[in-house]
């Protein structure tokens, strides 16, 4: 429960706008090149981009350990069965897996609930951003990856890995290769660097299908 509580404080970011959130700017990027259908999103904290994709025309659900205000999100732990079935589109699941001990379960539960051509959209952060890769050499702490209330670290081998035992990966992103257009917009390039470059970026963005819903 407290690291639970933790993760809403540190990573709800609410004073962060959308639009210049390191990971929903891009998760919102892939998710306006389709049409409005039906996503939940796991791990949705008090539901802010379900609002606005609700906004779009998008029917949505959220599932979150902790109560929430929103009516369309259910009160769930995210490291059980889903409580839906092969309904969505699209499953958006932002920072999430790295909380989860059974990681396999978790993306079988994500492939469960998706109908055919669905599309996973999973972030995660990297234990080798390279910035990591420079602090670790010197004995320090790396950044984003290590945490008390991270059960997981992955880099991106491991990922591939156990994304691939359910689905295909479509695409592979990072989120930013130094710092977020949250710090300045100028710092876009560093974004578009890390889609360049997703195994030195500070997070992996993934979109995957389901290898049991393959036309």
């Amino acid at each position: 429960m407290i690291q639970e509580i933790n993760r809403q404080q540190q990573w709800s970011e609410r004073h962060i706008p959308l639009d210049r959130h390191s990971l929903y700017r891009k998760v919102d990027r892939i998710m306006r090149r389709m049409r409005p259908r039906k996503v939940p999103e796991v791990g949705c904290l008090d539901g802010r981009y379900l609002s606005l994709l609700r906004s779009r025309g998008w029917t949505v659900a959220g599932i979150e350990l902790q109560p929430q205000n929103e009516t369309f999100i259910v009160e769930h732990d995210a490291s059980l069965p889903f409580p839906f079935g092969r309904e969505f589109d699209v499953v958006i699941a932002v920072e999430v897996i790295e909380h989860i001990v059974d990681t396999d379960a978790f993306l079988r539960h994500c492939a469960t609930v998706l109908k055919q051509d669905g599309i996973l959209i999973l972030t995660t952060p990297n234990l080798l951003f390279w910035v990591n890769r420079v602090a670790m050499l010197f004995g320090k702490q790396p950044y984003f990856a290590y945490a008390d209330y991270h059960v997981r670290m992955f880099v991106w081998d491991d990922l591939r890995e156990k994304v691939s035992r359910y689905f295909d990966i479509l695409e592979v992103r990072g989120s930013h290769v130094l710092a977020g257009v949250r710090h300045s917009r100028t710092f876009v390039i560093f974004a578009l660097l890390g889609d360049a470059l997703p195994r030195l970026s500070a997070h992996f963005i993934v979109v995957a299908r389901p290898l049991n819903n393959r036309s």
